[in-house]
């Protein structure tokens, strides 16, 4: 996924993930797929398990310096969030899955109270059969 991501032009300014072994393994091979350094991968605790409220306050409190920003985590929290923030309905992110969304909106405080578009939604069994 790391690799059909970084063909698609993914670069993110800030990866932002939670420090759980899969998740945390997930986080550094894919950073490093999209030329961004995994030491300065920003691990947070609070993403295992999280629910929809507490992803949403995460996105909301990220820094407005970092315009594009990956998360790592967990389900049935990421779909949640990615139903609640984009304009297509995603059943289930299934493991390695990735979401695209954009926003019109100034701050990442905005944006999480606004809607933004679903650009993809990406995972390792739709490339197989592409």
């Amino acid at each position: 996924m790391g690799e059909h991501l970084a063909v698609m032009g993914v670069r993110p300014d800030l990866i932002v993930a939670s420090p759980a072994k899969r998740a945390r393994k997930t986080a550094k091979i894919v950073a490093e797929k999209l030329g961004y350094d995994p030491q300065n991968i920003r691990w947070v605790e609070g993403i295992y398990e999280a629910s929809v409220q507490s992803l949403l306050y995460l996105v909301c409190s990220l820094p407005d310096e970092a315009r594009r920003v990956m998360v790592v985590g967990h389900n049935p929290g990421l779909t949640h969030l990615a139903d609640m923030l984009g304009d297509m309905p995603i059943d289930n992110i299934p493991t390695a899955g990735a979401v695209g969304l954009v926003f019109d909106a100034k701050s990442w405080d905005e944006a999480c109270r606004s809607k933004g578009h679903t650009l993809f939604f990406e995972y390792p069994k739709k490339l197989k059969k592409g």
